[in-house]
């Protein structure tokens, strides 16, 4: 454990990550202080997502009745989120993934509000608040450090850092770990980063131990999000790039000694959820964006996937809104070879993630800032801008392109973040003339 603390605290890009993970904290709780973020930290989808911590813990009521009895409120709103069932019971729509993931800070949290100010130890207060932002700023740090281990391995420490730090700023990462930082997405980020470094690990030393930690971490990616199920083919198709090896591969992971502790894994985090699903609902297994009483249609259109406005449109089109995950793009293709290992996995997941969000009812996320399920893929970016970056080295004149592109993209990205955190111009529906309005804001500002 000392080595592992020395290693982080000697790197001096890890000590970068952390710093960013610290200034997002601070200007998480200043902006949520004084007002300038609307609501509070845990708001909207967060609240579906968290809802299960103050429910066992503070008001000891997993029904989650509490919800409707007046012991609970929030201006951001709760509707499509609890729905009372048959049973008597209240079933929080969001599975309990991103709960688990908060719940170390969450038990901090409650312990000092119990003993300094029990009269407002409810589970919503400011000190559960504090908690929630480092719980994402917390995560978003974890996610960084082992990106950047897998880049380090298979590109190299500037270049990895260099990623990290252009997807953090060039995407919606930066907002879904500080503005929005209580959604799923920062916590998915984090899971898919570790899930990386352990198949990598295993398929090196082959222990029991990293193959059971492998199952309760893809456990919990997929307890995070259901739909992160399809970063299993990164392992299935780990160091596979022809039929040949694919067969081969397939034959050695469906021996049950190469399965077992995995399948062990992944239960044992799905377990409780089950359960709950069964008491509260009904039934172990629960589509649980389709209860009664949703008034959104929300489902899958498995013919009709949007693929192209997914991608390409003003609408939160992921290329639109953040051009530096071009770059990601291109290296997948272009730099297969650099990394055998990962990279028929990861464009096989990264294909099978974007034809899943674009066949979602609400494939351009409904709203929020640019397409927030993408944010889920940020490891995946890292990894393929890091190869980018390597390659790059040997193209002197080319690369300086490439970082004047990669800062234009950056600042692209920024300049709708700043006036959606001002005025959430974009929070919706996005065409033109939305993109205009925020140009107008800025015209306005510099030619007053």
């Amino acid at each position: 454990m000392r080595e592992k603390i020395r290693y982080l605290t000697k790197d001096k890009y890890i000590r970068i990550f952390f710093l960013i993970a610290a200034a997002a904290f601070v200007l998480t709780g200043v902006c949520y202080q004084t007002g300038f973020f609307p609501y509070r930290p845990t708001h909207s989808d967060g609240n579906g997502y968290y809802m299960y911590l103050p429910a066992v813990f503070t008001y000891h009521d997993l029904g989650m009745k509490f919800v409707y009895n007046g012991s609970f409120s929030d201006p951001s709103g709760l509707v499509n989120t609890f729905f009372p069932m048959a049973t008597g019971q209240v079933v929080d729509k969001y599975t309990m993934g991103v709960a688990v993931l908060q719940l170390p800070f969450f038990l901090v949290a409650d312990i000092i509000a119990k003993i300094f100010t029990p009269d407002v130890a409810d589970g919503f207060s400011a000190i559960y608040q504090l908690a929630n932002i480092a719980s994402g700023c917390f995560y978003y740090f974890l996610g960084s450090v082992c990106t950047y281990k897998i880049c380090k391995k298979y590109a190299d420490a500037k270049s990895g850092f260099w990623a990290v730090v252009m997807v953090t700023f060039g995407t919606g990462l930066f907002h879904y770990i500080t503005r929005d930082g209580g959604y799923s997405h920062v916590y998915s980020y984090a899971m898919i980063a570790l899930f990386m470094v352990l198949v990598d690990r295993y398929e090196e030393k082959q222990t029991k131990k990293l193959q059971f930690l492998g199952g309760i971490c893809f456990g919990l990616l997929t307890l995070v999000r259901v739909t992160n199920a399809v970063m299993v083919l990164i392992y299935v198709f780990y160091r596979v790039s022809s039929v040949k090896e694919f067969g081969e591969r397939l034959k050695k992971i469906l021996l049950p000694k190469n399965w077992i502790l995995i399948a062990l894994g992944v239960l044992i985090v799905w377990l409780p959820q089950l359960l709950y699903w069964k008491w509260a609902a009904g039934s172990f297994f629960v589509n649980s964006y389709n209860l009664p009483g949703n008034e959104f249609d929300e489902r899958f259109y498995w013919t009709s996937p949007k693929i192209l406005q997914v991608l390409f449109t003003t609408n939160r089109g992921i290329f639109f809104w953040c051009p530096v995950l071009i770059l990601s793009a291109v290296a997948m293709f272009l730099l297969f070879k650099k990394a055998k290992e990962f990279q028929l996995g990861l464009i096989l997941a990264t294909a099978a993630f974007t034809y899943v969000t674009a066949s979602w009812w609400a494939y351009d996320g409904l709203c929020g800032f640019t397409n927030r399920f993408f944010v889920d893929l940020s490891a995946v970016f890292i990894f393929e801008l890091a190869l980018f970056l390597k390659e790059m080295q040997n193209h002197k004149c080319l690369n300086t392109v490439i970082w004047i592109f990669m800062i234009l993209a950056v600042l692209w990205t920024n300049l709708f973040m700043v006036e959606y955190w001002f005025h959430e111009t974009t929070k919706f529906d996005v065409h033109m003339e939305q993109i205009l309005q925020v140009f107008q804001w800025y015209k306005g500002i510099l030619l007053p």
